[in-house]
């Protein structure tokens, strides 16, 4: 199994954090890495995503770029501050590659938790930025790979 999480674009600041959309520059780096992904041939079940408008626009651009059986799909507890434990015990449970885009310090904290570190955060996801998890044969999460806008030519 495969877990790609994905934090959202780079946004603009806005009154209400739930109205957040991306900036041109966020746009720009996101289809720069739904670019290098459309090279590996990825799959997966379903692109999970906040409910926030920056992390809809980011699992909608990543969507032309890989293929998603189910396609995407709003899900309440992926918010900044939400309990990512909730998402530990959903993705134990599920065999099939998914990925999940949302925000921080969420996503920093539930990597590391899958990583087994379970009181520091041991990963920090620029905007755009993805880390494959994939789990072994012990049945323990590992980072496959991670790619950030930067590193993309």
């Amino acid at each position: 199994m495969k877990l790609y999480i994905l934090r959202h674009g780079d946004s603009v600041n806005a009154n209400s954090d739930d109205e957040r959309i991306l900036t041109e520059k966020g746009i720009m780096e996101t289809e720069k890495v739904g670019i290098f992904l459309s090279h590996k041939n990825i799959t997966v079940d379903t692109i999970y995503h906040s409910v926030k408008k920056r992390a809809y626009q980011t699992a909608s651009i990543i969507s032309k770029y890989i293929t998603s059986i189910n396609g995407l799909k709003e899900e309440n507890g992926l918010k900044p501050n939400d309990n990512f434990l909730i998402w530990v015990d959903k993705v134990n449970k599920i065999n099939n590659d998914i990925m999940i885009v949302g925000h921080l310090p969420f996503l920093n904290y539930f990597v590391s938790y899958l990583l087994g570190f379970q009181n520091t955060k041991v990963v920090d996801i620029p905007a755009s930025g993805l880390i494959c998890l994939e789990r072994n044969e012990e049945n323990k999460m590992q980072i496959a790979w991670m790619i950030i806008p930067d590193l993309i030519p």
